[in-house]
């Protein structure tokens, strides 16, 4: 690996993922020969509601002074008043909170947390049998991480996706024990909330990881209408999910590892009843990532 490649990031990957993910990381005990875990190529996160980039000088300060004073910048979650000209979308008190989850904390099986060094929670000592591997988390769901996802979701910038997607990228690297995925897989959205909605925030950070890891993003899974959202559910209305909710729209992935992906784990139990559904095709592993764990 080139000496620029294995410098570590001047600056926290989880105020300035991109110069995290400019690095080429190599799997340990890998083949020379074998794909990297990342492309070497420049990764701008920026999250920009507005690109200028294309225009001339005068062009685009014509521009982004008009945008300044029409639509005055304001951070995403404390709404205190922004440059207008730095192109941020946090403040720097906010984004200093974005802290990725220290993995060894966790349980290595459903990520809650765990005390005294030990690797498995309580529950996952005494649950076996369950196709998912393991899931991990970038943030816990609260604060700004918590704001992130609901404007994503709810406040339409889908634009956010790319950026969120960097930090689960750093999260996947820290998670030294998984295998890196052959294929990445959304969870899938009743096609009646994709109407009213216009995308489903799974699929897109799915799409954004796999062109920073890259590794192809296919969607496997369908979700039979009638399915009610889970956002107004109560946690024991969310564990009575069936896997007859879903259903395979492919079946062409005996043997490779997949990595689902989903905004937010709250019971887990979303993620199980996809994981129940794929492990019917047959995978080498089934491991799940999602950007939130509430």
């Amino acid at each position: 690996m080139s000496q620029k490649h294995s410098q570590e990031p001047e600056i926290g990957p989880w105020i300035y993922p991109d110069r995290f993910l400019e690095r080429a990381a190599i799997a340990e005990g890998q083949d020379a020969n074998e794909e990297q875990k990342f492309v070497a190529k420049p990764t701008r996160l920026n999250m920009n509601l507005f690109s200028v980039n294309s225009m001339t000088s005068w062009g685009a300060s014509l521009v982004e002074s008009a945008l300044a004073f029409c639509y005055p910048a304001n951070c995403l979650h404390c709404s205190t008043p922004l440059d207008p000209f730095s192109r941020e979308q946090l403040c720097h008190a906010c984004s200093s909170q974005l802290v990725p989850i220290d993995p060894q904390w966790r349980c290595r099986r459903c990520f809650s947390e765990v005390e005294g060094g030990n690797r498995l929670c309580t529950s996952c000592q005494v649950c076996r049998g369950t196709p998912l591997e393991a899931m991990g988390a970038v943030f816990d769901y609260r604060g700004v991480a918590a704001t992130l996802v609901r404007s994503l979701k709810y406040g339409q910038l889908r634009w956010l996706s790319e950026a969120m997607a960097g930090y689960m990228a750093y999260q996947l690297l820290a998670l030294k024990e998984w295998p890196w995925p052959d294929l990445l897989v959304p969870v899938p959205m009743v096609t009646s909330h994709w109407f009213s909605r216009g995308f489903n925030q799974s699929q897109l950070l799915a799409e954004e990881l796999s062109h920073l890891i890259n590794r192809p993003c296919r969607s496997l899974l369908g979700r039979r209408m009638g399915d009610y959202s889970q956002a107004g559910l109560s946690l024991a209305q969310r564990k009575e999910l069936s896997s007859s909710h879903f259903f395979l729209l492919e079946r062409d992935f005996e043997g490779k590892r997949l990595l689902v992906i989903d905004d937010v784990a709250t019971t887990g139990t979303t993620l199980q009843r996809c994981t129940e559904l794929l492990a019917t095709g047959y995978p080498a592993a089934i491991y799940a990532m999602t950007f939130c764990r509430a």
